[in-house]
């Protein structure tokens, strides 16, 4: 238990681990950070209670029976955060690492692929359960259906695309928040002063829902629980590289108007909650510690607006032919701005030094939090902050009509945050279509074909960015720089939405042009369900679901068309070569919901390496691009 300010502990189930002289709450937690040369660099974070615990003669952590020292990070309520930091050297083949921490706790193993090899990677994103959510339904973990596949064919590494974890329980879970939910505008509640108390139990509860989640995969809802212990094993197995989103915060963090983000409650909540993401996802302590400055980490000297501290964007090599971005897309958000100017120009500097160093390296995965290629909801927008719902918004505040119509923060609509966090909405779009003109002329300057990761929006689809011709004729996909593939893989745990709102959304699905050499549309991936039956949604599939990236090592260039492997009923025009040198992009999508068997169906796409970037090999044009 933790004794929180307001003098009660808060009592949760925890994971006491305490078989030997260290009582364990969390971890190990397995982080990847980066290649050297052919140096694996990693790190495994754990969490003591200090009660009950002995420190004096601390057991030896080691991997391959090489010892990796002990660094103390970090201590919060009576407990300890450590982190051991080390490197593998990397063979001419995979290779089964093990690691333990002393002998009296259990041993781990983790994959390193091949010096000359690419990584297998699996990624996912929304971890967690919306606050209403009846867990009940979902009778299996697709945790264990990762697990499974990771038996099979070892992941080297798992990206996280944001919402790690849903911390949205902070609105009935503490009484400081509560109680400021209750004091409106009129009644000051942007004025509302946080005590000292009231800032210690901020950052309690993020240390509590981190410890519940990571330690054992547990949490609790308004109407439901669940406990899901696959999930703390594959942090202990699966090497990570995380980004965060608005509900590794709270829903919505930095998309609502400047008062209420500016308020003391507000700012006061993001600081705590980044404090934890910074160690329990990217393994670093708050302060003083000297893995903030690690080479894997792109930086500007400049606070974000409402969150205090430096964004922190990650790159690291995922294998000898893939880099990877991890945009910090929540530390500098606010509702008219995603990023500073002066992060995407560190960040570029920072990839055209690596691929320019490294030109071994032929593909780029950027992961985001949100789809940058996705159907608009603009007209919903606008609508939303017109005068014309006002009226409705002000009875709906005052409960006459419309429970749940408006936020408890600021009175806004209350799915509005929701809208200014895409990438196309009004506020973004300028900076969103300069981000994706930055990326393709550094797709053709470096002959590299750039992916784009996404999650957020708990379905499956895939956005596509490509060359457009007016005189008939289309790039071939191998030639073309400015095709970029965004496959966008939620949600792993939460709830999927409706299909009618899935079809609702698909019929807003139509060519986009950004600029006059570039075209916009989603990919014909899910003609049929996961039970082979045809679809009329073609392009977004509302079933929880992960994201397998893997190298095409022997390709004979065959051009296939995306959808489901097990069906040869496919609508997608466009084919895509399975060349060696690509990659080979596969969903997994759960099965069946209603049975504990935690089976997933697999649908998949080719992403051809690029050639002779801005050489146009004209091919026949396919009717729906015209």
């Amino acid at each position: 238990m933790v004794q929180l300010p307001w003098g009660k502990p808060l009592e949760f189930p925890v994971r006491y681990e305490n078989e030997g002289k260290l009582k364990i709450v969390a971890g190990p937690i397995l982080r990847y950070w980066g290649m050297d040369g052919t140096d694996w660099r990693g790190s495994a974070m754990y969490v003591t209670a200090d009660e009950g615990s002995n420190y004096d003669d601390f057991p030896v952590f080691k991997v391959q029976e090489l010892e990796a020292q002990l660094e103390k990070i970090y201590t919060a309520f009576n407990h300890t955060f450590w982190r051991f930091r080390f490197t593998v050297e990397m063979a001419e083949t995979q290779t089964r690492c093990t690691y333990q921490l002393g002998a009296e706790h259990p041993p781990f193993d983790f994959y390193v692929p091949g010096k000359d090899q690419d990584m297998n990677i699996m990624f996912y994103s929304c971890n967690g359960f919306s606050l209403s959510t009846q867990t009940q339904y979902f009778k299996a973990s697709m945790w264990d259906d990762v697990m499974d596949k990771h038996k099979a064919r070892p992941f080297h590494v798992m990206l996280g695309g944001g919402d790690q974890l849903y911390c949205d329980n902070i609105n009935i879970a503490l009484p400081v928040f509560t109680e400021w939910r209750k004091h409106n505008i009129s009644k000051g509640g942007f004025h509302y002063k946080l005590s000292q108390d009231d800032r210690d139990s901020l950052d309690a509860f993020f240390f509590c829902v981190y410890i519940q989640w990571y330690g054992m995969g547990y949490w609790k809802g308004t109407v439901a629980k669940t406990n899901q212990p696959t999930w703390p094993t594959a942090l202990a197995t699966l090497p990570s590289i995380n980004i965060y989103d608005d509900h590794d915060i709270i829903d919505g963090y930095g998309s609502y108007r400047d008062g209420t983000m500016r308020t003391p409650i507000f700012e006061s909540l993001g600081e705590s909650a980044h404090r934890y993401y910074m160690l329990f996802q990217l393994g670093v302590g708050p302060t003083g510690d000297s893995a903030t400055t690690d080479p894997s980490f792109i930086t500007i000297n400049k606070n974000g607006p409402y969150i205090h501290y430096p964004a922190k964007s990650i790159y690291a090599r995922l294998g000898k032919q893939i880099g990877f971005l991890g945009l910090d897309c929540r530390t500098e958000r606010t509702k008219h701005q995603i990023c500073y100017p002066q992060t995407y120009t560190a960040v570029f500097n920072r990839l055209e030094a690596e691929f320019t160093a490294n030109p071994e390296i032929k593909h780029l995965l950027v992961m985001l939090g949100v789809p940058i290629a996705y159907p608009r909801m603009v007209w919903a927008e606008m609508l939303m902050e017109s005068c014309f719902i006002e009226p409705v918004k002000f009875l709906a505040r005052h409960g006459v009509i419309l429970k749940g119509f408006v936020n408890h923060y600021d009175g806004e609509v209350e799915l509005l945050d929701d809208l200014n966090d895409h990438w196309c909405a009004r506020h973004h779009k300028q900076e969103r279509n300069e981000f994706i003109a930055r990326l393709q002329r550094f797709a053709q300057k470096t002959s590299t074909r750039v992916t784009i990761l996404a999650g957020d929006v708990h379905l499956a689809g895939v956005g596509r960015f490509r060359t457009y011709r007016k005189d008939g004729g289309a790039v071939a996909p191998d030639t073309d720089h400015r095709l970029m593939i965004c496959p966008v893989s939620s949600a792993i745990t939460n709830t999927p939405p409706p299909d009618l709102l899935a079809d609702f959304m698909n019929k807003r699905n139509k060519l986009h042009y950004l600029g006059k050499q570039t075209v916009e549309d989603m990919v014909h991936m899910f003609s049929v369900d996961t039970k082979s039956q045809p679809r009329n949604n073609n392009t977004l599939l509302p079933r929880r679901n992960y994201l397998v990236i893997n190298s095409i090592t022997n390709g004979d260039g065959t051009e296939e068309v995306p959808g489901p492997e097990f069906s040869e009923l496919r609508k997608e025009q466009f084919a895509y070569p399975s060349e060696t040198g690509g990659l080979k992009l596969t969903f997994q999508v759960e099965e069946d919901q209603s049975t504990t068997d935690h089976n997933t169906v697999a649908y998949s796409m080719n992403v051809p390496p690029l050639h002779r970037p801005g050489t146009e090999k004209v091919a026949n044009a396919p009717e729906e691009a015209m």
